[in-house]
């Protein structure tokens, strides 16, 4: 989406970010199904208007935070005027769709 438009093709996007732009810090996403063997969800804060990933975890059985948990405590800027999105992707194996909850600071 262009900066400080509107559209109605996206749902539940943020922003626009304030006139001073924002810091997107602590994301935390969890799920309510555990994961096991070679299955694997990423998750991303994308900047909605650039489409550049800001801030990125990954959940899987062995290197996450747990197997429905994940975090990144990195930050990234993100211009004035920008929305944001998350997007959760299945990466690897078959996992099962799952209900997610997704915190961020900004």
């Amino acid at each position: 989406m262009a900066a400080d438009t509107y559209s109605a093709e996206k749902l539940y996007l943020l922003g626009p970010i304030p006139v001073s732009g924002a810091t997107v810090s602590n994301l935390e996403a969890t799920t309510d199904t555990a994961l096991t063997g070679t299955n694997s969800y990423t998750v991303d804060v994308i900047d909605n208007t650039t489409g550049s990933a800001v801030l990125s975890c990954t959940i899987n059985a062995t290197t996450s935070f747990s197997t429905t948990t994940c975090r990144n405590t990195g930050s990234a800027a993100v211009t004035a005027g920008h929305y944001l999105e998350v997007k959760i992707t299945k990466s690897s194996g078959a996992p099962p769709d799952a209900a997610w909850r997704v915190s961020f600071r900004y």
